[in-house]
């Protein structure tokens, strides 16, 4: 009987100590989506005027929830009745872009390129990424900055993790007229897969629930799940053949949920969020010609000013009897 007894005493502390050890497994998991690897987003200090010679408004704007955002705003041509908001990836922030910055000001753009919360000089520093489903308020708080400034159509052009907080935002926000997004996670699932590489399927999948409870998203649709009511609003859907983090065939099945009118572009080169550098001048000149066949029809006209009264014409001469 005593042998018994340990023997069970024996195996329930192993279960015990299992179990502890996979929730060790778990939360580090969900820390390792959360917050990521702090990958650096660029020179310390430079901003649009050191990196490209250009012109800069530095600003902040809320969003809804009252946390404060840090940007640059970068004027366009002169009367350009819309403008282009840049969202960076997890673990980076605005600076990234500033190699972006010369070619879409140069079509005349007016560009906004701000800190998600969490990143850079924006509120929350160190709380680590959202999933994308706090970011999403992120991005309509930058759209309707940019409407508050006078612009009247809004493009969202977001990469990796900012590419699906863009499809995330623009599902739900009829203020997006269109929506750029390079090399997008399709989930978190897939997110996670990329994070937590040897992790077994249920250990990953229980760190995938135990992400998405803490930044109150458990269950909030994935951006696959969301781009179809993007629509009829257009979607751009940007992937490279030599990415290792969103495969092509993830940006494959985006687009494939995705509603008309929509366009791919999968470049034959560029690792994950490089395909500017590995193909400079292909990925301007179609990001610049989405840009152009997809924003600017969005915008409706202005209302036409009324027409000038006509003058008084000459007085009828009177008559008499």
């Amino acid at each position: 009987m005593r042998r018994a007894l340990l023997a069970l005493g024996a195996l329930a502390l192993a279960a015990l100590l299992a179990g502890l050890g996979a929730a060790a497994i778990v939360w580090r998991g969900s820390e390792r989506l959360i917050h990521g690897d702090g990958a650096a987003a660029g020179s310390a200090g430079a901003d649009p005027d050191s990196a490209a010679g250009l012109y800069f408004e530095s600003v902040r704007f809320p969003t809804a929830a009252g946390s404060e955002l840090d940007g640059w705003l970068v004027p366009g041509e002169v009367g350009l009745p819309f403008g282009v908001v840049l969202v960076h990836d997890a673990g980076q922030d605005r600076r990234v872009f500033l190699d972006r910055l010369r070619f879409l000001h140069d079509a005349g753009y007016p560009i906004l390129l701000f800190d998600l919360r969490g990143h850079g000089a924006s509120d929350g520093a160190g709380r680590g990424s959202g999933l994308g489903y706090r970011e999403l308020h992120d991005v309509s708080a930058a759209v309707r900055y940019m409407r508050e400034r006078g612009h009247r159509g809004v493009a969202v052009y977001g990469v990796s993790l900012g590419g699906s907080a863009a499809l995330l935002a623009a599902a739900g926000d009829r203020e997006i007229d269109a929506v750029i997004a390079e090399s997008p996670f399709a989930s978190v699932d897939e997110l996670a897969r990329w994070r937590l590489p040897g992790t077994p399927e249920w250990l990953r999948r229980a760190a995938v629930e135990l992400a998405l409870l803490r930044v109150g998203a458990l269950h909030e649709p994935s951006p696959i799940d969301a781009i179809s009511r993007i629509a009829p609003r257009p979607v751009v859907l940007l992937g490279s053949a030599a990415d290792r983090v969103v495969p092509a065939a993830s940006v494959e099945a985006l687009f494939a949920a995705a509603q008309e009118p929509k366009e791919l572009w999968i470049a034959p080169r560029g690792e994950h969020g490089a395909i500017l550098e590995a193909e400079p001048e292909e990925y301007r000149r179609r990001v610049l010609t989405y840009l152009g066949r997809w924003l600017a029809p969005a915008i409706p006209p202005p209302p036409p000013a009324p027409a000038p009264a006509a003058p008084p014409g000459p007085a009828e001469p009177a008559t008499g009897l």
